[in-house]
């Protein structure tokens, strides 16, 4: 299982066929069971609200694990959810930094060395209204 900050899991499953491992199933479990700050409410959780805190993080994370992120963005980057993936590009995972609405996004350079860029993620009403890379 892999975990990530909304307390989702991604559980796979494989197959040896022919001495080629090959996917059978993909699934993504949201755990309900979580302490709540003391400023949000059950109803705020339960409407599935992301603080604005970690709502960049769980962006990029939710972009690397290949979930559909339109519900982080603004009505005006709903239609342009697909070309922010390809924006992004290809990464292996997701940091945060000591700036606000800046997280790293690591990525492999060869074999033993990666690098991480940094990415602004603006934020506007609770949505993301501009993703820039730093």
């Amino acid at each position: 299982p892999l975990s990530d900050s909304l307390n989702r899991t991604a559980e796979c499953a494989w197959t040896l066929e022919d001495d080629q491992a090959k996917q059978t199933a993909f699934t993504i479990i949201q755990q309900t069971k979580v302490r709540l700050p003391a400023s949000e409410t059950e109803q705020e959780f339960n409407n599935g609200r992301v603080r604005d805190e970690i709502l960049p993080y769980a962006f990029l994370e939710s972009a690397l694990l290949g979930l559909d992120c339109s519900a982080y963005l603004s009505d005006e980057l709903k239609p342009k959810a697909n070309a922010l993936k390809d924006f992004l590009g290809d990464y292996q995972s997701v940091v945060l930094t000591k700036k606000p609405n800046v997280c790293g996004l690591i990525r492999k350079k060869c074999d033993r060395l990666f690098e991480v860029d940094e990415y602004l993620v603006e934020l506007e009403n609770g949505k993301i209204n501009d993703v820039k890379r730093i």
